[in-house]
């Protein structure tokens, strides 16, 4: 999530642009959407390693991690439109989102 959230700081304007254009240029929303895809599949086998069933229901790994994925390029979209802690804020309720989803407890 560090990693995520310190993209959108050195690159929040580039990227909320290449959002808003990726519907009107469809190179720009393939490569936008394939590269969700590799992150997806990613936060897919960590789901898997956490022990979130495998399946493809609404509450399998596979749903839930293009869920995150694609929550967190939103929450993180606006919030890096707004301020540099708005975006720390939005990072942090991204990163619990994340570990309760994997079934994961808090330390």
């Amino acid at each position: 999530m560090t990693r995520t959230r310190d993209r959108w700081r050195e690159h929040g304007l580039v990227m909320r642009v290449a959002i808003d254009q990726s519907s009107a240029i469809p190179a720009l929303g393939t490569l936008w959407t394939e590269t969700a895809e590799i992150f997806i599949d990613a936060i897919t086998v960590i789901l898997v390693r956490a022990g979130v069933a495998s399946h493809e229901g609404p509450d399998g790994a596979p749903a839930l991690a293009r869920a995150l994925c694609w929550m967190i390029e939103r929450t993180f979209y606006h919030a890096s439109a707004v301020s540099l802690e708005e975006l720390d804020k939005a990072a942090e309720t991204c990163r619990v989102i994340w570990l309760r989803a994997a079934g994961i407890a808090e330390a």
